[in-house]
């Protein structure tokens, strides 16, 4: 059973990932937010489909733009664009049980 209140669990660090560049670090949301990540729970929402982008990487290069401003279906998504989106829909908050968030992308498969 975890004791501790929503905002000390995400005051604790946990995996943030790049769907673009692939790069990742473990930050709190706070310091990923001030960084530019963009990242639940500050931007988006976990397990739906919204941009998880580092600073250095534009939105338009992700699997929420490829869907909202292409228009582009899951048939005409990129492989990396498939991972992201599977990695998005099996999303957990940190600090429950099964979080994948603390699980680094090599471990994925």
């Amino acid at each position: 059973m975890n004791t501790k209140s929503k905002d000390e669990r995400l005051n604790e660090p946990f995996l943030h990932w790049c769907e673009s560049c692939g790069c990742e670090e473990l930050l709190t949301s706070d310091e990923a937010h001030d960084a530019g990540w963009d990242f639940p729970p500050q931007m988006g929402t976990w397990g739906v489909v919204s941009p998880r982008t580092c600073p250095k990487c534009p939105l338009r290069q992700t699997a929420w733009w490829a869907m909202a401003a292409e228009k582009r279906g899951f048939d005409e998504l990129t492989p990396q664009e498939l991972k992201a989106l599977g990695r998005i829909l099996d999303e957990v908050p940190p600090g429950t049980s099964n979080a994948l968030n603390w699980v680094g992308s090599d471990d994925l498969g």
